[in-house]
């Protein structure tokens, strides 16, 4: 089934039309109020778009809608966004049929989405590690379902996953979900695997010197230097600034590992607003903010190629509850 919000129904008459919104809005009242409230708003825009010969179903497979206008239970869904996110590969068994779905979480200018991926081909990419962090997607032919209340974005064997296509540029995105509230399966430190998607719990034993690296004010990623000037891959010539980099080894009691925190996560760890390099403080501050702390970090397991050993990339990092673990363990 093919559904519009009526948000997506009055901008697609606007665009076609040239009417104002407020002049729509006020026919789509009147058809409401002429058919004595028997139909939905969505349903008087609809009979005001055919009134206006505006198609709404046309050229389905090249229409692309902003991620806060992906209705519930919507087929044919094309977006555009940035992966602020990588929850890894699941297996599951379904009726005794073995099956494996992925999940991520893509942004734009207006919200953020969790797409779940059930197609294989499409899950290799994430398994071949072809889909990062920072990458433009654009999806095509998807579908959306409700969960619990929040609007999730499918794709199946229909679907399409196309990774930095040239020529599309996202802006500021708007992360109206947080990433933190993804559930994940919390691990031992020796129970981690390269590419693991995993919840940590521990106590911070070393903390290293912060550093600091160029990155674009608007996405965070690394530009690079052309002529004397910092030029971004996606948003051209910037003004560098200066975002920082934390790594500490946490401990869990069963084994340690190096945790690299960027930017929101350092702000996290050292409970500061803003971090740059006349607020982050000493290196004493540091060790006194950060040593001995218990955390809950969810992130991802990848290898160091330099040092040929295991990292955590944090993308959350909680400061523990001694309370509620006082009850987790109450409750094991």
């Amino acid at each position: 089934m093919l559904k519009f919000s009526y948000g997506e129904i009055l901008r697609r008459i606007e665009e076609k039309t040239g009417l104002p919104k407020e002049e729509l809005e006020e026919k789509v009242n009147k058809k409401v109020s002429q058919l004595s409230d028997l139909v939905s708003k969505e349903g008087a825009a609809h009979i005001v778009a055919n009134q206006l010969g505006v198609k709404l179903f046309e050229n389905l497979a090249e229409r692309r809608v902003n991620i806060k206008e992906i209705a519930k239970g919507s087929s044919f869904v094309n977006i555009l966004g940035r992966v602020t996110a990588i929850y890894g590969v699941n297996k599951f068994n379904r009726n005794g049929n073995e099956g494996k779905v992925a999940s991520i979480v893509v942004a734009d200018e207006t919200g953020s989405v969790r797409v779940a991926i059930w197609d294989d081909k499409i899950i290799s990419v994430l398994e071949n590690n072809k889909l990062n962090e920072g990458d433009i997607v654009k999806l095509g032919n998807g579908y959306s379902k409700d969960n619990n209340g929040r609007i999730e974005l499918h794709l199946g064997n229909k679907s399409i996953l196309e990774i930095n296509p040239e020529g599309e540029t996202v802006g500021e995105i708007n992360l109206t979900v947080p990433q933190e509230n993804f559930a994940l399966e919390r691990k031992k430190i020796n129970e981690l695997s390269e590419g693991d998607n995993a919840e940590l719990l521990g106590t911070v034993v070393q903390v290293f010197e912060p550093r600091f690296y160029d990155s674009c004010p608007k996405c965070n990623r690394k530009p690079n230097m052309d002529d004397n000037k910092f030029v971004c891959k996606e948003h051209g010539v910037v003004q560098a600034k200066k975002s920082p980099i934390l790594n500490f080894f946490l401990d869990d009691g069963f084994g340690n590992i190096r945790v690299v925190c960027f930017n929101d996560q350092v702000e996290q760890v050292l409970k500061k607003k803003e971090v740059d390099q006349e607020s982050i403080g000493t290196m004493e501050d540091i060790k006194s903010t950060v040593l001995g702390a218990q955390y809950l970090i969810k992130g991802r397991t990848v290898k160091n190629e330099f040092v040929g050993r295991p990292e955590f990339i944090a993308r959350s990092v909680i400061e523990a509850d001694p309370v509620k673990l006082i009850e987790e363990i109450n409750d094991v």
